[in-house]
């Protein structure tokens, strides 16, 4: 859960443009708020993790004792602690805490060897500098692990036969421990995750994964194939529906439920943010939703079950059959949508009207009946976001003139999460790119030369930061940022106003994080379309 969830929030923050040190100085109260995120917090985890390795975990746990005695009911500094663990370890960290504190960004790791005859007849690790930053290297324990793929279909395992653990210092460490030892099918430089760090598998490898990730007997070198080859996604290495067909063909093998939501999760946006969108269209969504629609009739354990429904929900696939699911839940006969394993209640219902709404098959009638059988609180809030579900401009403008409102009408923050769910519900970014009528614009309170929701986004976005509080601005920012528009001219339109002196600088870093994921977008759709 670690290496794929937490990990997997470090790893995007801290390749936006804003990525910060983890240790830094903050100027401001907005730069402390806007600090308590993925690299304070995942990034901060993982290279305590890291230290660990590095000096061994019983010299870090000897040394923590020996920190804890030292300075009893007294204070101390984080060079205090690193004194402690250098005298228990004998390891010299005079220049660790430089390299993983004071510098941004992630390095990677990958591969590089040579075989005859079926052995390795040269073995290193290559290391690429950080980035986002100055490009540093840094010291790293890591792990070596071979694995090799033995039975075929599914009698195929996938078995790490030797492990290795070295020091990698700069652009590359040899690993004569390697030499002579039989070629594997994966090799994974940073088995066990004890380190932070992007790693690269080599092209049998990958080939290897992609046929038989389900295969490995151990689950962390499973999960760190799944986070390698979702970075390559991102990064534009990996076609996106690539990574949809690898997660239906792998996901039966995947017994960590956490591990399971967060790459189904990853797979719907592979095909939502990062296909080529006519492959999605045509074909990516039903797909998908094909594949999680006969896992879920398949599967007989109700958690992994009610994983994969409610994934399908999230897909927005016109597939008759899986309309048809969706509305038998809506309506509470999970016999009728054919879940063995699936008890329907409200969230649930709520969960598969949805998606409906958004593809204009349902309305505010089914949203009204639903309504009457729940009362609480969270059936009130699943209504908010069903109701801004609905596909049409004028409905998308209402919500954005709901969400929108100051002073003692505001919505709280919570309403407004529920009315960004329902705005930015899949499916929606053909309604939501339409050009302003003028009723759309008298509702959001446009100028008339705006033409567009993004438009008009890009106009007020200073004047948010100003008149809401600044959780409320972020969630407004980042909620209403026009991601359904992934193309230069966006990209551009972002760029005009971080590059505008009136632009204040906690909006700046908003603008410029949501831009760079439109470009991450750009650039894998159009690898994706090769």
């Amino acid at each position: 859960t670690f290496a794929n969830v937490e990990k997997a929030w470090a790893y995007k923050q801290d390749q936006l443009p804003s990525t910060h040190p983890i240790a830094a100085d903050a100027s401001d109260i907005d730069t402390v708020e806007q600090n308590f995120d993925g690299i304070t917090y995942a990034k901060g985890a993982s290279t305590l993790k890291q230290l660990a390795a590095y000096v061994g975990q019983d010299a870090f746990l000897a040394g923590a004792r020996m920190h804890f005695a030292r300075h009893r009911f007294g204070n101390a500094t984080f060079a205090d602690l690193l004194n402690a663990l250098s005298e228990a370890s004998g390891r010299d960290l005079s220049g660790w805490a430089d390299q993983w504190l004071t510098t941004t960004g992630i390095t990677t790791l990958a591969p590089d060897f040579r075989q005859s005859a079926g052995k390795y007849t040269s073995f290193a690790v290559i290391q690429e500098g950080a980035e986002p930053g100055a490009g540093e290297l840094r010291d790293h324990r890591i792990a070596v692990g071979i694995y090799n793929l033995r039975g075929t279909g599914s009698d195929a395992v996938l078995e790490r036969t030797k492990r290795v653990e070295i020091d990698v210092r700069g652009a590359r460490t040899e690993v004569p421990e390697l030499v002579d030892t039989p070629v594997g099918d994966v090799v994974l430089v940073n088995d066990d995750d004890l380190t932070y760090s992007m790693i690269r598998l080599d092209e049998g490898s990958l080939a290897t994964v992609i046929d038989n990730i389900g295969a490995f007997t151990d689950s962390m070198a499973r999960t760190l194939c799944w986070s390698a080859t979702w970075q390559m996604v991102r990064a534009g290495q990996m076609r996106a529906r690539d990574f949809a067909n690898l997660v239906l063909r792998g996901i039966p093998g995947e017994d960590k439920l956490s591990v399971l939501e967060r790459v189904i999760a990853q797979a719907v946006s592979a095909v939502n943010v990062y296909a080529d969108p006519q492959w999605a269209e045509s074909t990516g969504r039903d797909l998908l939703a094909q594949g999680l629609l006969d896992y879920a009739k398949k599967e007989t354990d109700a958690d992994r079950a009610l994983v994969f429904v409610n994934a399908l929900t999230t897909v927005g696939s016109s597939n008759s059959d899986v309309v048809d699911a969706l509305r038998a839940i809506y309506t509470g006969d999970a016999d009728k949508a054919g879940f063995p394993a699936v008890t329907v209640d409200t969230d649930m219902q709520w969960r598969a009207l949805k998606p409906l709404v958004s593809a204009g098959l349902e309305g505010e009638e089914a949203i009204a009946k639903l309504e009457k059988t729940d009362n609480s609180a969270l059936g009130a809030q699943a209504a908010i976001a069903c109701r801004a579900s609905v596909p049409t401009l004028a409905n998308k403008s209402r919500v954005w003139a709901e969400a929108t409102v100051s002073g003692n009408d505001a919505p709280s923050n919570l309403v407004i999460r529920h009315l960004l769910a329902g705005f930015n519900a899949p499916g929606s970014g053909e309604v939501l790119a339409q050009a302003l009528d003028d009723d759309s614009r008298a509702t959001i309170n446009a100028e008339q030369s705006a033409t567009s929701l993004s438009e008009h986004f890009f106009a007020v976005a200073n004047s948010w930061w100003k008149q809401f509080s600044s959780e409320t601005a972020q969630t407004l920012l980042e909620g209403f940022y026009p991601t359904w528009e992934i193309s230069d001219d966006a990209i551009a339109a972002a760029q005009r106003l971080l590059d505008s002196d009136e632009t204040a600088s906690p909006v700046k870093r908003i603008i410029s994080e949501q831009q760079f994921l439109v470009k991450l977008a750009l650039r894998a759709r159009e690898f994706d379309a090769k």
